[in-house]
């Protein structure tokens, strides 16, 4: 996947996500490290969205680590972080939610979207089950919430 594609914010957060990997030793770099750096980010477009929506954003965090701690481990020789299929799903995701819109570039709005639609990963019925959905972070998207 092209990075040029995606905008700063969302190259940050993809960053982000691969240093979660690497700190909890996973070997793939998951929809829910995705998720996590999402939320994290400081200045993001995420955590308001789950303002608005009334979500509690500590509840999604709290699910998000109990996945990560279910995760493989890798100790000892360095070895290289693999994108897991449900990521790169979620990726190919956000991209044509991007052509959807009308984007030139994949935004974390976009990702975030991708991610309520993620069938591969926990990540999406988390979500699901804290009230974030597709209708409602696209709408959240349109009334309020400016692009990163």
């Amino acid at each position: 996947m092209r990075l040029d594609r995606f905008t700063i914010k969302a190259q940050e957060a993809l960053q982000a996500a691969q240093t979660l990997a690497g700190e909890a030793q996973n070997p793939e770099l998951g929809v829910e490290h995705l998720m996590l750096s999402l939320i994290k980010q400081t200045d993001g477009i995420v955590t308001p969205i789950f303002q608005k929506l009334g979500v509690d954003i500590q509840e999604i965090i709290s699910a998000l680590e109990g996945v990560l701690q279910k995760s493989p481990k890798v100790q000892g020789v360095s070895s290289e972080l693999h994108i897991s299929r449900s990521l790169q799903s979620v990726l190919e995701t956000a991209l044509k939610e991007a052509v959807t819109l009308k984007d030139e570039y994949v935004s974390t709005e976009h990702l975030l979207i991708a991610c309520t639609e993620s069938k591969q990963s926990e990540v999406g019925q988390i979500l699901h089950d804290a009230g974030v959905t597709k209708g409602d972070s696209t709408h959240k998207l349109k009334h309020g919430a400016s692009a990163s």
